[in-house]
């Protein structure tokens, strides 16, 4: 069996070192040998638990509506931006262009600035930067009722 080291999953998640340690804490890593490590199965499981699907109506290939509340997922970290915009595909397409990393769009729901605010509220514990999102699974199932 492959273990990984926090040093290891900062080079595999693209995140720092003291992001990949909580994230090794949060997949279940044990001490051995002074190295905090966890075993591949473990990866993969927390992996599988923390990735979204897309789902209709706002699914990835689903023409959003002109205006409305979007969630975005980075393809490197799994980081989820939720947002409002007036345009969401041209929101989308600015922050692609923007984005050094691969971004999709999970979904959207109709709402206003209102909706917005209340998510990011709710979610407050699990906020990583601005309005992105750790993919922590009561945000991911949040977001797929929300979209459905």
């Amino acid at each position: 069996m492959r273990y990984l080291t926090a040093k290891d999953i900062a080079e595999r998640f693209q995140v720092s070192r003291s992001r990949a340690y909580r994230m090794v804490r949060e997949m279940g890593g044990r001490e051995f040998a002074g190295q905090l490590r966890v075993s591949s199965a473990q990866v993969s499981e927390w992996v599988a638990a923390h990735t979204v699907m897309p789902v209709a109506p706002g699914a990835i290939g689903g023409a959003p509506p002109v205006a409305g509340v979007y969630f975005v997922r980075c393809a490197i970290t799994g980081l989820v931006k939720i947002g409002v915009s007036n345009n969401i595909a041209r929101r989308v397409k600015g922050l692609r262009s923007h984005s050094p990393v691969p971004l999709e769009l999970v979904g959207w729901t109709h709402g206003d600035i209102g909706t917005e605010r209340a998510l990011h509220k709710r979610f407050a514990k699990y906020r990583a930067h601005g309005e992105w999102f750790r993919p922590h699974r009561d945000v991911m199932t949040a977001i797929e009722k929300v979209i459905q």
